[in-house]
Order: structure tokens, then sequence, then C-alpha cells
């Protein structure tokens, strides 16, 4: 009698994890360079979603995240002198930063809580910022304001804190809008010739089997946080 207790107790709590882990903020994360050989100029190709299949109280929006920060792979060199950089986002001016900075574009998916409600398409266009980037985030629908994020570069790290995006000024009441997708790609950009040429990003010098390993450690709103890592095979 007792191993059958047992045992229904320890089914029982095999299930409560099973629905936790099931009920859990589903994040996809992958990143590799435009190149895979080593020592090369390079752009990169970033994608990451999130959502929350079972929170259909809030239309599926996943836990807020709140830091992000990306890792480059270990030898990596970044030169960002190799572009103009973009001093102040003027989102009152037809360009909000001259052209010859936008070093990337890509294209995003932001989620409101409202049951039913569709996804909101953005368009991302990124800048170069001195030891950071500007990326403008433009929903393709009407009457839904850009938003402005900063990443800061940190040696091989780059850096994003988000602050909450309140749907009308009211997160209390309308929640935030929840960015669910987000998709970027950069271009290789180089400078000079010869020996003073110069790489706005270069891949490792060396290629070894483990390969060039990109990650990302993201924080959210409760304080959790999530370690995820993409590995691009590489050729010397």
């Amino acid at each position: 009698m007792r191993k059958l207790l047992a045992g229904a107790i320890a089914g029982a709590v095999m299930l409560a994890v099973a629905a936790v882990a099931f009920a859990a903020t589903q994040t996809t994360y992958t990143q590799k360079y435009t190149t895979n050989k080593a020592g090369k100029s390079a752009g990169t190709n970033f994608d990451t979603t999130s959502i929350d299949p079972d929170n259909s109280a809030e239309n599926q929006q996943p836990a807020k995240t709140r830091k992000l920060v990306i890792g480059f792979p270990a030898g990596t060199k970044i030169d960002q002198s190799v572009k103009p950089y973009c001093a102040q986002l003027d989102e009152s001016a037809n360009d909000v930063c001259p052209k010859k900075t936008q070093i990337g574009s890509g294209t995003a998916e932001v989620r409101l809580k409202f049951p039913g409600s569709a996804p909101i398409p953005a368009k991302v266009t990124a800048y170069n910022r001195k030891k950071g980037l500007w990326l403008y985030v433009v929903p393709q629908v009407s009457g839904q304001a850009p938003v402005v994020i900063k990443p800061t570069f940190k040696g091989l790290k780059l850096i994003t804190v988000l602050t909450p995006l309140c749907v009308l000024n009211d997160c209390a009441t309308n929640g935030e809008a929840v960015l669910t997708k987000f998709h970027l790609d950069t271009k290789a950009y180089s400078k000079g010739k010869g020996k003073k040429k110069k790489n706005f990003i270069a891949t490792p010098k060396k290629c070894t089997k483990a390969g060039f390993k990109f990650t990302a450690d993201f924080t959210y709103d409760d304080g959790t946080t999530k370690h995820l890592e993409d590995v691009q095979q590489c050729k010397k």
C-alpha cells in the first residue's frame, strides 16, 4: 500500500513538473556570420522568437525580456569606426539617421495581451552608434508608435536593456506590448586596402572543431534567466 501511495505521489509530482515546464515561455535563438571562413569580414544573421502557448488569458504573451546579452565568438574583432556614426536618432526627420550609418535591417513582431488580437508586424533598421547600435522598430499598423532600442557593446557582448512598452501609457490596465519575434541581418563592411584594411566585424582567425559559438542570455521581468547557444561550423 505504501509503495502504491509513494508511486502515486511521485507520478503526481512528475505531472506537476511537466505541466509547469509546458506552461513556461518557449524561446528560440539562432545566430551566425554571413561567412563561415576564419579571419574574414562578415555580417550577421540574428533571429529570436518567444511565446507562451498556455497564456491564453494574455494572448500567449511570453515572459517580458528586460535584458538581453548577446555574446560573439571568442576571437571576433569588432571595429565600429569602419562605418560613420549616427550621433542622435531623430524621429522627427525623414531619415531618422543618415543613410550611410545604416548597417542592417530586419523584421519584428509585437504581441498585445488582449485575447484574439493579431500580432503586429514591424520593420527594423539598425544604425551604427558609438559604442553601440540604434535599432528603430516601426510597426506596420496605423496608430502604433515606433520603438527605439539602444544596445551597447562591451567587448564582445552586445547588451540590450528593455524598458516596459506600456499600451496607451497604462501598463496596469492595458499591459505591455511585447516583442515576440525579432530578426536582424547585417552586412559585411570594410574600409581601406592591404595592411590598412579594417573590418566592421571580422570572424575569429582560428577555426577549431568547436566552431564559432554565439550565446544569448535573457533576463525576464520576474528575475528568471535563460541561456541559449548557437554554434556555426567554420572553415579555415
